[in-house]
Formats: structure tokens, C-alpha cells, sequence
């Protein structure tokens, strides 16, 4: 078990000297086993919700996540509304309960919003802070695709608009502050609508709201179809907008999530189903105590 969170399965099984088949099929019955009596629900009152693709393009799973602890709590295939169907009797399986869980951190997704009220409608939807962030920085970047059809100096420059500033190095800084000057660019303009959004995570929770209100208007005021259409986005979605901004609850935990999926994919390198790398995923989310069988 410790071989399989510390590399491939088949690359445990070269070094053991044994199929792979047979160590996923241990694998699995130990992982099942903990599953079963070592995830305990009862404390838990924040859930965040993240999805993943297990190969490109292909059978995703929704992941939840004990935002208080990090522990990975359901892993489920796919990601329409139904998961959260499965998450309901799931809670009353490990002690827990869906009345005590008070709110979601998740994406704008439409079916993840139709699951969450359909079977938690008393909980609190807060939209993440990332996924919020990911739907401004595709606008900005949407405005920039528009443009470069007539403005060379706009080529090749995607990532100087997406990234933080602190982020880009000397020389893309530079060109990022000889665009700023230049005021007459749409992309500038919502460059610089995007900086002001991202401030509103910073500002007191009763200033956030009066000052989104302003900056939405000051965005329609542009007539920039994309911005346009993001303040429709944020319109359609903005009490758990509103939440993200006021409480700074996010889905943390799933910074943290991305690089165990990208654990798992590697550690479940050549599956053969859906259980292997569900199960992966279990490993490397808990912290799982495993008893073994010795002579």
C-alpha cells in the first residue's frame, strides 16, 4: 500500500515481481474496506465540490470534500445533478446528515446548482473564489481575441491579461504597464475591470456589495459585449458571488485536491476502471489507517 501512493501500480508490480492486476485487486479490497469503516460524517458542516476528468475527455467523477478537514468524503462518477442524490444517502450512511451541512463551495455549474438545491435546499451555495475568478478571466480574454483580429500588438500576449502581476516576470511587466498607457484598447479597459474585481475578496464585508453594484454598472457602461455578457453571469449567480466576496469561505481544499488528482493519474497510470482511480483518490485524500493480514 505504501508502494502504490509512492509510485504507479505497475511500476509496484515490477518491483515486486507481480501483475499489476493482482495488486489493484488487493489495492481495492483494502481502500473498500476503509472506506467503509473509516469515514465518519457525523462533524461534518462544509462541503466543497470540484470535478475532474479521470483521462482527457473522459469519465469525470465530482469530488467532496470536508472543507474543515480536507478529507476527501465521496468520490462519485460523472457530474450532473444526480451526484448530489448520492452524496444525501451517502451522509446518512457515515453518521452524518444532510440537515447539518450548512453550506457548498463549488463552480457555477448549472447541474451542481440544480443537485445542491434539489436535495440541500437549506444549505448555503458559495460560489469559489477561483471558479469565480476562471469565468472573469475568460471575459478578459474573450475581449482580447475580439480585438487581436485588428490590432497586432495584441498577438501572443494571453497570459500577460490572465496572470497576476506579480506573477509575470521584468519584461512581460513591462509590456503589460506600455499596454496599460495605451487607454484605448477594449482589452485594457477590461484588464482593468478584472483588477478591480479581484480586490472586492479584500475590501469589508458590508462595502462588498455597494461596490460590486458600482463596478457592474461602470462594466455595462463600456458596452464590451464579452464584459456584457460576464455581468449577466455574475447577475445569474450572484448571491453565492456575494457570499465568496463577504465571507472568504473557499473551496481551498481544492488546490490542494488538483495536485492529489494529479497524484492519482499517475499513480493509477493504466486502470482499467473506474474503481482504481476512485480509489486513488480516497488514498491519497485521507488518512487512512490500514491493518494488514501477517502470519
Amino acid at each position: 500500500m505504501r508502494l502504490s501512493i509512492e509510485m504507479s501500480m505497475s511500476a509496484v508490480g515490477k518491483e515486486l515481481g507481480e501483475p499489476d492486476s493482482n495488486l489493484w485487486r488487493v489495492f481495492n479490497e483494502y481502500v473498500t474496506k476503509a472506506i467503509a469503516t473509516q469515514i465518519n460524517l457525523k462533524d461534518t458542516r462544509r462541503i466543497g465540490v470540484d470535478e475532474t476528468a479521470s483521462k482527457r475527455g473522459h469519465n469525470y467523477v465530482t469530488i467532496f470534500t470536508d472543507l474543515d478537514t480536507g478529507d476527501v468524503i465521496k468520490v462519485e462518477e460523472g457530474r450532473k445533478k444526480e451526484v448530489f442524490e448520492k452524496l444525501y444517502g451517502w451522509l446518512f450512511d457515515k453518521e452524518g446528515h444532510p440537515k447539518n451541512i450548512d453550506l457548498f463551495s463549488m463552480d457555477m455549474s448549472v447541474s451542481y446548482k440544480a443537485g445542491c438545491r434539489e436535495n440541500f435546499a437549506h444549505s448555503e451555495i458559495v460560489f469559489d473564489r477561483f471558479h469565480i475568478k476562471k469565468v472573469v478571466n475568460e471575459a478578459v480574454d474573450k475581449v482580447r481575441k475580439a480585438e487581436v483580429k485588428h490590432c497586432d500588438n495584441l498577438k501572443k500576449t494571453k497570459y500577460l491579461w490572465l496572470k497576476n502581476e506579480q506573477n509575470l516576470n521584468e519584461q512581460q511587466k513591462e509590456k503589460l504597464h506600455e499596454f496599460l498607457s495605451e487607454s484605448s484598447l477594449e482589452t485594457t479597459l477590461a484588464y482593468k475591470m478584472k483588477v478591480e474585481f479581484d480586490n472586492f475578496w479584500k475590501v469589508q464585508p458590508k462595502a462588498v456589495e455597494p461596490m460590486l453594484q458600482t463596478w457592474m454598472q461602470r462594466v455595462l457602461s463600456t458596452n464590451i459585449t464579452a464584459m456584457n455578457n460576464l455581468i449577466k453571469t455574475i447577475k445569474n449567480n450572484y448571491s453565492g458571488i456575494i457570499k465568496s466576496m463577504k465571507t472568504g469561505i473557499n473551496n481551498a481544499a481544492a488546490e490542494g485536491l488538483n495536485s492529489i488528482v494529479q497524484m492519482a493519474k499517475s499513480r493509477a497510470r493504466g486502470f482499467r476502471n473506474m474503481d482504481n482511480f476512485r480509489n486513488m483518490i480516497y488514498v491519497l485524500g485521507n488518512d487512512f489507517n490500514f491493518k494488514f493480514h501477517t502470519k
